[in-house]
C-alpha cells in the first residue's frame, strides 16, 4: 500500500500514482519516501563498502552500468542516454572513464572462479568498449 499525501488515500500499486492527479514533484517525493522506507526495513540505507547513503539516484547509476556491461559495451548509447534522462556526453565522460576498470575487475573475478574449477565462460566481458 502506498499513501497519497493530502488525501490520505491508499494506493494498491505505485503505478496508480499517474491516475491520482498529483504533480510530478509530489509523485517523486512519494517514491523517494517509499524508497527510503524500503532501505530502512532492509537495513540497506548505508552502503557497507563506501559508508555512503543509498539514494534513488543510485538505481539509475546501477542500471546504466549494468546495461553497458551486459551488452558487452555495444549498447546504443543514444537510446541509453534518452532512457536514463541524461546526455551521451555525460555517459561517455563518467561511465567511459570507469568502465574499463570495471570490465577488468569482472574478468579477474571470472578468472579467479575458473582457477577454483568453476565453469565460467572464457569471454565473460569485452576487451574493448564499443562506444568509446
Amino acid at each position: 500500500m502506498f499513501e497519497c499525501p493530502g488525501e490520505g488515500e491508499r494506493l494498491e500499486n505505485i503505478c496508480d500514482l499517474a491516475t491520482t492527479g498529483v504533480s510530478r514533484t509530489t509523485a517523486g517525493q512519494i517514491i523517494q519516501r517509499q524508497f527510503r522506507e524500503l532501505l530502512d526495513r532492509a537495513d540497506l540505507k548505508v552502503d557497507k563498502h563506501t559508508g555512503k547513503e543509498h539514494e534513488l539516484y543510485s538505481l539509475l547509476h546501477t542500471a546504466i552500468c549494468m546495461r553497458i556491461v551486459k551488452s558487452h559495451g555495444h549498447v546504443n548509447i543514444f537510446t541509453l542516454a534518452k532512457n536514463a534522462g541524461t546526455s551521451v556526453d555525460q555517459i561517455e565522460r563518467f561511465y567511459g572513464k570507469h568502465l574499463p576498470m570495471v570490465l577488468r575487475a569482472m574478468e579477474e573475478f571470472a578468472e579467479f572462479w575458473r582457477s577454483l574449477g568453476a565453469n565460467v565462460p572464457n569471454r565473460t566481458v569485452p576487451t574493448a568498449v564499443g562506444f568509446l
